[in-house]
């Protein structure tokens, strides 16, 4: 696992591209569908490299993610039986709203000081 996470600890997305050439080039014999896999996945594994140095540890964590879906777990083991599928989503959507509540002014460290390249990267991308 070691090896596979070198390529999430480079300087640049270029360093991270030749750490997976070398992760691949090791596991490819023994595990050729993760190879394959990751390979078509490489771009959108890859793409927190696109966006300024302060933000990317941010970007590249799941933690938040994480704890919303251990949220939504909790919440639907305390229900015992649902009467249909609208309830299930319900649930979710009762906890999204809240959970979203909770977190909508949460500060991003570092956000602040790449807000104008993080700016620009927008308009570049929807033609703004």
């Amino acid at each position: 696992m070691d090896d596979a996470n070198k390529m999430f600890r480079c300087n640049n997305k270029e360093e991270a591209i030749g750490k997976f050439n070398e992760f691949k080039n090791k596991w490819e014999n023994k595990y050729p569908n993760i190879i394959y896999n990751t390979e078509i996945k490489l771009g959108e594994l890859l793409r927190f490299y696109d966006y300024p140095l302060r933000i990317r540890n941010l970007l590249k964590s799941a933690n938040i993610i994480e704890r919303m879906n251990e949220e939504i777990r909790r919440r639907i083991k305390t229900v015992s039986s649902f009467p249909d599928g609208d309830f299930a989503m319900k649930i979710f959507y009762l906890k999204s709203i809240e959970f979203n509540s909770r977190h909508a002014f949460r500060k991003m460290n570092g956000y602040y000081k790449c807000h104008d390249e993080i700016k620009e990267m927008f308009n570049r991308r929807y033609y703004l």
